[in-house]
């Protein structure tokens, strides 16, 4: 029978951010990501660094065996992946570490070969990992579009891809969408088995995407690019890319070092907090960081604290969202990180059959008392570790941290249900 239980869930309060950003000293850097409750940033001059804290300090992981460029670094189920490109032969490669750096194993087979180089790989220019497990990618030029999942034997090219071109990717559980130049954008809701073309209204004729981020409210942010009509644009759809409305942010596009109108190169969403970066302008200070705690409504400029660069041109390669921190990803000069008020646990009362957990705490393996999906694993601060669609009645947490984790889940009346754990 049904009764009122006390559970755990996730109350997700207004979010606000701090006034300053804080350098972390670990220099220009391509990429960062989390993993099994870390924090990992591949950098230009000091490799692939790992933080525990949260980006307070950090550490060498050793990528020695890694040979070419390190450009690309996604977390993917239980790996992370590292792509590489050689500039000098067009070669390169995938590799994943199972054991968080500290061993590491190529994941080629299946791609294209190189074109001038036999022995080699075509070299790594798009890696996005989303869902279950699932890996898109665009690898050495025109028509070389491939995903897996990381439990398959090799990589799948994509033919459908090959009239888009896409320049980049977002997914979330089993759907991900490619843009490319054009208002026609391809969609795949069996994860990239097959695709199917969206004709998008609200976008122009023509442009590059040079950012896009897909909000966990469902909502997806573009950043946009259109030579054509000499416009640096930022758009969001709240359709799953259907149609798209417009960010006002015109008045703070101006020009860079080379008098070019100035580009975007980064965006972020999360409930209210909106984010967007340009390329610095003629000052040579820093990359601009525009926020907004109005969903876009309104902007101003925040780069307070953020390291300036007075030599070359600065921009934002990406952000990340991790514990009540916003890090930023910067061209030339550092990696930095601004406090964003999120995710706390909390207790709500609700109607529901009650699952349990055992044996709990545990070491290794949790065992549910029924065949639970659209399992989700949060850290006590609400950062996202695991998420899959499947059915299942345990998981292994072998390979966790000690501490506490909250389980979200489907029960067999489809009922959402988050359960407290204790990893020890």
């Amino acid at each position: 029978m049904k009764s009122t239980i006390l559970f755990y869930c996730l109350l997700f309060l207004t979010l606000h951010s701090s006034a300053q950003w804080t350098p972390t000293n670990l220099g220009g850097s391509k990429a960062i990501t989390t993993h099994k409750g870390k924090v990992y940033a591949l950098t230009s001059a000091q490799g692939l660094q790992v933080s525990a804290d949260n980006g307070d300090t950090w550490t060498i992981v050793n990528t020695d065996t890694i040979v070419h460029r390190k450009d690309h670094l996604v977390s993917c189920g239980d790996r992370l992946y590292i792509g590489t490109y050689d500039i000098f032969t067009a070669n390169g490669n995938v590799y994943y570490s199972e054991d968080e750096g500290l061993t590491w194993l190529t994941d080629t087979v299946g791609l294209p070969d190189a074109a001038f180089q036999s022995s080699g790989k075509m070299d790594v220019h798009t890696l996005v990992s989303y869902g279950d497990g699932e890996l898109i990618g665009t690898f050495g030029g025109i028509d070389a579009y491939y995903h897996k999942n990381i439990s398959d034997s090799e990589w799948e090219i994509i033919p459908e891809l090959a009239s888009l071109d896409p320049d980049d990717y977002v997914g979330s559980e089993d759907k991900i969408i490619a843009f490319g130049s054009s208002p026609t954008i391809k969609v795949s809701t069996d994860n990239a088995h097959t695709f199917t073309d969206v004709i998008a209204t609200g976008l122009p004729s023509y442009f590059v995407p040079t950012g896009v981020y897909w909000d966990r409210g469902d909502r997806i942010f573009l950043g946009v690019n259109a030579p054509i009509v000499n416009k640096t644009q930022f758009y969001f759809s709240d359709d799953e890319g259907v149609s798209w409305d417009s960010l006002n942010i015109a008045q703070f596009v101006g020009v860079d070092f080379t008098s070019s109108r100035q580009k975007l190169t980064a965006v972020f969403g999360l409930d209210d907090n909106v984010y967007f970066a340009l390329y610095n302008d003629q000052s040579n200070t820093t990359a601009d960081i525009y926020s907004s705690t109005d969903a876009g409504v309104t902007f101003s400029k925040d780069t307070t604290g953020l390291t300036v660069d007075g030599f070359s041109t600065e921009f934002v390669t990406m952000f990340l969202y991790n514990d009540q921190r916003l890090f930023s990803v910067h061209s030339n000069t550092d990696v930095h990180h601004t406090g964003l008020v999120g995710p706390v646990a909390g207790i709500v009362e609700s109607e529901t059959t009650p699952l349990a957990l055992y044996p709990n705490p545990t070491s290794k393996f949790v065992n549910f008392s029924a065949p639970v999906t659209n399992v989700r694993v949060y850290s006590l601060q609400g950062s996202l570790l695991l998420f899959t669609k499947s059915q299942l009645q345990s998981l292994d947490f072998t390979n966790y941290q000690s501490g506490i984790y909250l389980i979200e889940c489907l029960d067999q009346q489809e009922n959402q249900q988050i359960l407290k754990l204790i990893v020890e």
